[in-house]
């Protein structure tokens, strides 16, 4: 299609316009091959006509012919710079072919010739919200929202970008107002589903999901988000279901897969392993997959990590995750120059000294039990066993003490960032963060023994143990555990699960260890400045090997009495939102413990990185 390059213009343009005509007709009637013949013929005759090297340039898109149609759309674009359609043909092109920066300047290009071009706005956000720039993808929909707020691609891409930002308000208000203009919009209607979930609104967004796979039976997506919110709920049997149904309406969503996993005992459908494995090869090796922060290959090496590993293929099983993990590495931000930083203020700041001298008046409930740790280190088996106990409400990973000191920064903004801020705070801020917590943790409770002295409630959010300080001058009589495993199974563990992007320094062996390293010096400080019996160590191998002992140690610690409901943690339907949901519905099983040993030299680089921690509680042992 490229041999009308050398045309120079002829006389003869009435005979082109004839023919670019045909050109046309055959284009709507689906002929493309005719008329890119008859566009050909057209630029013989004037080879300057930029209608017929655009023209020319659909033909080739719709054959295929992707190099040709590129050519032919910058050579319409050069004769003819200022045609805003010409730009947005050229940038859907180059979506296509996943030339992403080149697009989204084609698009940038259409849309300053032509503000009111709604797609070039939206389908500039789209590309980048999937290179993960949440922000730019916020300013592109606010120029196309501004121009038709009521545009429904649009709304609906923008609550993507804010479920993405966790703004999650924002996001389900944005659902809510594409159904408000189409109440059957199911892409509306899916989004609604994940935001609710993550909002820990599971029966709700069941709901939403269920009805939505009801009307339509042939999404596949919708299959899996539906199966994301059941296998959180417990329903382990209905989400296995409803992830091989999104698998048979299409085997390549690969998401799906990932999910699935731990649902599966590979050793028992060696076929379904084979056929991960294969399709991780093929996806890994197609030059047109999407790269980038929702590479689909991604999900796809922790499954097949998980099936190998199932079949007892260690070497090949890690191989695959650590393949996942550069990938995921590649396109999620760590400083850890800033993380090193963090914890040296914090440790700088809440001293021995100002621990015992501060003069604020904490909080005097004794409700909050603060559950803080490593990922993957016994800490949702933790969680599990103490919400069995009636008295107890499972709190799992909620944000509220970030969420308390962020809202004190926003009403006080003279206040440094923390954890200056803690020299700058009056009784004031603390009495607020500390009723914005218990407002927040113990509302989803819904209980009337919040109201007695018994009535506990646990925060799993593991991320907690920076603020532990903060905990014990907002709350004197809160309870603190800390939960341990043998470090290299804990990181091994945190390493082999795709996790969200808030927990970026998992994907690389030296910065895990290293993180790591950093929990467990910190762990130690605060040890040496909290009040005595106000924060305990639990170790996951402990439990395993004899769990009463060590539940009713943890229920004593937070004072309350033995209930044995606490050993049948594995039957309870309580709702969990972390990578262990599968795991905590089964009883105790020991083959986790001294799992790293089965990965041979693969993680000599782990075990050196993490040879500092040796001789400390929590480190290595030798």
């Amino acid at each position: 299609m490229t041999r009308a390059a050398g045309f120079t213009r002829s006389a003869s343009g009435e005979e082109a316009r004839r023919l670019l005509a045909l050109a046309h007709d055959a284009l709507a009637h689906g002929d493309f091959a005719a008329g890119a013949d008859h566009c050909l013929a057209a630029l013989a005759h004037d080879g300057a006509c930029a209608d017929a090297w655009r023209t020319l340039g659909d033909a080739a898109r719709q054959t295929g012919e992707g190099d040709a149609a590129r050519e032919a759309y910058l050579r319409a674009l050069v004769l003819r710079p200022h045609d805003p359609d010409g730009w947005f043909a050229l940038a859907t092109l180059l979506t296509g072919q996943r030339r992403f920066d080149e697009a989204i300047n084609a698009f940038r290009t259409a849309v300053r010739q032509d503000p009111a071009l709604i797609d070039g706005h939206t389908n500039m956000a789209l590309l980048h919200f999937l290179q993960g720039a949440y922000d730019t993808a916020l300013t592109d929909l606010s120029s196309a929202l501004g121009r038709d707020p009521d545009n429904c691609r649009a709304l609906l891409l923008a609550a993507r970008v804010q479920q993405r930002r966790a703004r999650l308000p924002e996001a389900e208000a944005l659902c809510c107002r594409v159904l408000a203009l189409d109440p059957a919009h199911s892409g509306a209607r899916m989004v609604l589903g994940r935001v609710l979930f993550e909002a820990g609104h599971l029966v709700q967004a069941q709901g939403v999901l269920a009805d939505l796979v009801a009307a339509e039976p042939g999404n596949a997506e919708a299959h899996h988000e539906l199966g994301v919110v059941q296998k959180a709920l417990g329903q382990l049997d209905e989400a296995r279901a409803a992830f091989q149904a999104a698998l048979r309406l299409d085997p390549r969503l690969h998401a799906t897969y990932a999910a699935l996993a731990d649902l599966v005992d590979f050793a028992r459908d060696p076929d379904l392993a084979t056929r991960i494995v294969a399709e991780t090869h093929v996806l890994a090796a197609d030059p047109q997959r999407l790269t980038g922060p929702n590479d689909p290959l991604i999900p796809l090496h922790y499954a097949a990590g998980k099936a190998l590993d199932d079949l007892g293929e260690h070497a090949r099983a890690i191989d695959h995750y650590i393949a996942g993990g550069r990938l995921k590495r590649a396109h999620v931000a760590y400083d850890e120059g800033a993380q090193i930083a963090f914890c040296a203020a914090i440790k700088a700041m809440f001293t021995r000294e100002f621990m015992a001298r501060h003069g604020f008046v904490g909080h005097p409930s004794s409700a909050p039990v603060f559950i803080v740790g490593m990922a993957r280190s016994g800490s949702t088996l933790v969680e599990q066993i103490l919400s069995c106990h009636p008295a107890v409400h499972g709190g799992d990973e909620a944000r509220h003490l970030p969420q308390a000191l962020d809202a004190c920064a926003a009403h006080w903004p003279h206040l440094p960032a923390w954890p200056a801020m803690m020299g700058a705070l009056g009784q004031d801020q603390v009495d607020m963060m500390a009723r914005a917590y218990l407002d927040a943790a113990l509302a989803p409770a819904g209980h009337a023994a919040v109201m007695t002295d018994t009535f506990r409630v646990t925060d799993k959010l593991l991320s907690n143990f920076f603020f532990v300080g903060l905990i014990a001058i907002l709350f004197p009589h809160a309870k603190i555990i800390n939960t341990l495993r043998d470090p290299v199974d804990t990181c091994v563990s945190a390493f082999a699960t795709l996790f969200a992007d808030d927990m970026a320094h998992t994907h690389d062996f030296g910065e895990l260890a290293r993180y790591y390293a950093r929990y467990i010096d910190l762990m130690e400080h605060w040890r040496s400045v909290l009040p005595a019996g106000m924060m305990t160590t639990v170790r996951y191998e402990d439990i395993v090997r004899d769990v009463e002992s060590q539940a009713r140690r943890l229920i004593d610690f937070v004072g309350l009495d033995w209930d044995p409901a606490c050993l049948a943690f594995h039957a309870s339907t309580r709702a969990v939102q972390t990578a262990s949901v599968a795991q905590v519905r089964r009883p105790l099983y020991a083959s986790s413990i001294a799992r790293w040993r089965r990965y041979g030299p693969a993680l000599d680089p782990l075990v050196a990185a993490l040879a500092p921690t040796m001789g400390k509680v929590g480190g290595l042992t030798g």
